[in-house]
């Protein structure tokens, strides 16, 4: 009588049959790369940082013209008589309270952004909370 070892068999069977039923891909030739899934569009990030970037910009463009009139008013002063003198001299201090006056209003623009980012994770979440919830109400009641 003809013994037959039947788990190499079984075995054998059983993997074509996994191998006919999942969808294995094409075996790749060598030095080729796999294909990746293509990457999901990056979310816009213009939001706050343009408005900061926009902030910054602005305040070096009025800060760069008060330091051009700043040396115009310097070279003036060379050449001026007494009096020239005293209104250049006070124009420049003028001047001077202007540049504070606009690094100020700079750096409280620049927090008062920062704080709107502060709260804007947490009004996320509080949307994401109510849409949940909502969504939860709007679902089968417990009747």
């Amino acid at each position: 009588m003809l013994r037959i070892d039947w788990l190499p068999l079984i075995t054998a069977l059983s993997f074509f049959n996994v191998a006919a039923q999942t969808d294995l891909p094409d075996v790749r030739i060598r030095g080729e790369k796999p294909l990746r899934p293509e990457r999901p569009d990056k979310p816009d990030r213009r939001g706050k940082s343009a408005e900061m970037k926009e902030i910054v910009r602005d305040f070096r463009a009025k800060l760069t013209e008060l330091h051009a009139e700043c040396q115009d008013l310097k070279k003036q002063l060379k050449d001026a008589t007494e009096e020239e003198r005293a209104k250049l001299r006070e124009e420049l201090v003028a001047n001077r309270e202007t540049v504070n006056t606009l690094k100020e209003q700079f750096r409280d623009d620049v927090r008062e952004l920062h704080e709107s980012l502060k709260n804007h994770g947490g009004k996320v979440d509080d949307e994401a909370k109510a849409e949940a919830k909502a969504t939860t109400n709007s679902g089968r009641s417990r009747e």
